[in-house]
């Protein structure tokens, strides 16, 4: 039996461009999504996001508000996905890391010409960012 497993995002916009990273892994590999990933056992939802963003990224920022959640369900895996804002602190130039092939700072507008992870463009539209 498959449990689901708990995971963060972060969503980090500054001057209209959004922070994205594209996938070295599974799931959804060579796609763009925003930073994030599994919450470790004992952690806190909001050091999760902190952590997964800096691992993605190498840039530190501040959890701020809880934006809206998600799920990836598939043959092998369900994920439950919490996206929260954050807030970059110092530095904002990213340099991908871990599970990140790429990372940068991208138009709003220019978000549909990419290929995203699935649902991520519909749920950024829902909750007002694009």
């Amino acid at each position: 039996m498959i449990r689901p497993e708990l995971c963060v995002g972060a969503i980090a916009i500054i001057d209209g461009k959004i922070l994205l990273v594209k996938r070295k892994t599974e799931p959804e590999i060579g796609k763009w999504s925003i930073p994030g990933g599994h919450v470790d056992i004992g952690e806190s939802l909001e050091s999760a996001v902190e952590r997964e963003l800096y691992e993605e990224t190498g840039l530190r920022g501040k959890c701020k508000i809880f934006v809206g959640s998600g799920e990836v369900i598939s043959d092998n895996s369900h994920k439950v996905i919490l996206d929260f804002e954050v807030v970059i602190e110092g530095n904002s130039e990213p340099i991908p890391a871990t599970d990140a092939i790429a990372s940068k700072w991208i138009p709003l507008e220019d978000i549909n010409s990419l290929e995203m992870a699935d649902g991520l463009e519909t749920f950024l539209e829902e909750n007002g960012y694009i």
